[in-house]
């Protein structure tokens, strides 16, 4: 990844994209001018940022997310309303509200609203305008992304108050990309992008912590804002209840989730919870997860914790090795480390990353 670039990551199962914000907003123009709102793969030209033939997933806008405001290019053919709206120009909008109330529903390729882009900027004059104009707070874009996620993705508080007022769903769902059969309602959308405000006022509204079933693969809110490293979220998802032991469709507790994305804060915080360190998921126990990605200050917290190094007989050989070597090392490493220390004793926590890190050189490991 290129230096002063920024990721966003949601389970591994669902992808990532990465790129500095230039590149992302070049890559949000292609996709939204690609076939059906990129909903399927289409052929890059050569100065594509993501490579020749990407496809891009149906939730277009995590591709700007990590800038400062929802930069984009809106594709060719766009209504005009919806153009008012992406320029937050008020007037224009209500002059063609006033001339064509039906307007309020027009949208452009990739089924945006005029609704869903003033609910993205957190623009309440154009927001307020169209929904007493009949806007339908309920609409989905062609990924089935309401104006409601998309305001709990971008954290804004005052439309979601709005929209919720509106009568805007806090059940729907959307799929989030086109080769991962995964619905993220707005609780999940908010969780994903480490947005505080929108959790807390969706929680206050009633929404169910409850993840969306409607596909085959589900990944609870608790485990997406663990895996991002929301430390935050986690905080707010815990005191509202959320189940800590509850598995993803993979059978991963939030703990593993943590330690997929190599997020210590969140493990220290799921671990302070009294998530079970023992819980095994789809490729084994947390602390088989953290060593195979490679995460030194996550192994370190489990060990620290207690995490047992000798597995079960049904662990995999290489789950077995790969683990035991870690322990190892950090014991030969504490071993060395005395006679130059004299009395003195190495902190374990220093012990496990050298020793983790001696590991790493020598044997090269992953799921």
């Amino acid at each position: 990844m290129p230096s002063g670039s920024s990721s966003f990551s949601i389970p591994y199962s669902l992808g990532t994209t990465t790129g500095s914000p230039a590149d992302i907003k070049a890559a949000s123009k292609l996709a939204r001018s690609a076939p059906n709102g990129g909903q399927e793969p289409h052929a890059c030209s050569s100065s594509c940022p993501a490579g020749t033939g990407c496809p891009f997933p149906t939730a277009r806008w995590l591709l700007c997310l990590q800038m400062s405001t929802p930069e984009f290019d809106l594709p060719d053919g766009a209504p005009a309303i919806v153009r008012a709206a992406y320029n937050g120009d008020l007037a224009a909008l209500q002059a063609i509200l006033a001339d064509n109330p039906a307007a309020v529903h027009d949208a452009d390729s990739c089924g945006e609203t005029a609704l869903h882009i003033a609910a993205a900027k957190g623009d309440m004059p154009c927001l307020r305008a169209l929904l007493a104009t009949s806007s339908d707070p309920q609409a989905g874009d062609s990924s089935g992304m309401t104006p409601l996620m998309l305001a709990a993705l971008w954290g804004r508080t005052d439309a979601l108050e709005a929209l919720l007022a509106a009568g805007a769903s806090l059940e729907a769902a959307s799929l989030f990309s086109n080769d991962c059969d995964a619905h993220l309602t707005a609780l999940q959308w908010a969780a994903c992008a480490g947005q505080e405000g929108s959790l807390r006022t969706l929680l206050a509204a009633g929404a169910s912590l409850e993840p969306a079933r409607q596909g085959a693969e589900v990944f609870p809110a608790l485990h997406v804002a663990a895996e991002n490293g929301h430390a935050g979220c986690v905080h707010i998802l815990l005191e509202a209840g959320a189940p800590l032991e509850a598995p993803d469709s993979f059978g991963d507790t939030a703990l593993i989730a943590a330690c997929r994305g190599g997020q210590a804060v969140c493990v220290n915080a799921l671990l302070a919870a009294g998530a079970e360190l023992e819980a095994r998921g789809a490729y084994g126990t947390a602390l088989v997860v953290a060593v195979a990605g490679h995460h030194g200050s996550c192994v370190n917290a489990l060990l620290e914790a207690g995490a047992r190094v000798l597995l079960a007989e049904e662990e995999g050989q290489g789950q077995q090795q790969a683990v035991r070597a870690a322990a190892k090392a950090a014991k030969r490493q504490r071993q060395k480390a005395r006679p130059r220390a004299q009395s003195r004793r190495l902190p374990a926590s220093a012990a496990t990353a050298a020793g983790l890190q001696l590991m790493l050189r020598k044997k090269k490991w992953s799921t």
